[in-house]
């Protein structure tokens, strides 16, 4: 059976394959039509800068049912494959003078030392891999006019009252509860509607009664 990191999405932040539109001047996933599939996706990690694109970055891909971990940097190369040495068995490494590869059977990803030497992204865990949100010219539209003012305002005094001042970082609990209940991902959804935040998605569809009664669950 062919392995993937199907099974991360969720835990870590995975990217699926995309390519560049020269003619419309934008980025687009790629699908099993360009023969693209799930075995072409990438974990990007954190042991290096962010770059603009993600498979520019240090990452993880697997491949022949080996996971195989690429760092942007020689120097950062040679420390993680020491680090990996004492933890998990190493398949292969290569060095050049601009990355290192280095090779670890698909099992050492379920090792908690692996995967704190590698440092995965887990912001963005939950958003799917061929979400919009993971191309690299992804922007959240600002424009959008608010059509309920009075209704957010109640929402956040409501959320303020259950979560405190800090009520922005319990939030996703309220999306999580909201996806339960109704079966579907608020997050895709609001994407699906052009990009919008959650909170502008939530105006949009004026779905303040039922978030209200979500946050005051007991």
């Amino acid at each position: 059976m062919m392995k993937t990191l199907k099974e991360y999405v969720g835990k870590y932040r995975v990217i699926a394959y995309y390519a560049f539109d020269e003619k419309k001047k934008k980025f687009f996933f790629l699908t099993s039509d360009y023969g693209v599939g799930e075995d072409d996706w990438c974990m990007p990690l954190r042991v290096t800068p962010r770059k603009k694109d993600w498979f520019d970055m240090s990452r993880v891909m697997i491949e022949d049912n080996k996971a195989l971990v690429y760092i942007a940097n020689p120097t950062t190369g040679e420390r993680i494959y020491k680090e990996l040495k004492k933890v998990c068995d190493i398949l292969n490494y290569e060095k050049s003078d601009e990355e290192a590869n280095i090779s670890i059977t698909c099992s050492s990803l379920h090792n908690s030392d692996v995967m704190k030497i590698l440092k995965p992204y887990k912001k963005g865990s939950t958003i799917m891999p061929d979400s919009p949100r993971n191309l690299p010219d992804y922007k959240l539209i600002k424009d959008y006019k608010l059509q309920h003012p009075r209704l957010k305002k109640q929402l956040i005094e409501t959320l303020k009252s259950k979560f405190g001042k800090n009520y922005k970082s319990n939030i996703r609990l309220v999306y999580m509860r909201y996806n339960e209940d109704t079966g579907t991902c608020i997050q895709d959804l609001a994407e699906e509607s052009g990009y919008l935040s959650i909170l502008d998605y939530i105006d949009a569809k004026n779905l303040y009664k039922k978030i209200t009664e979500i946050i005051n669950k007991k």
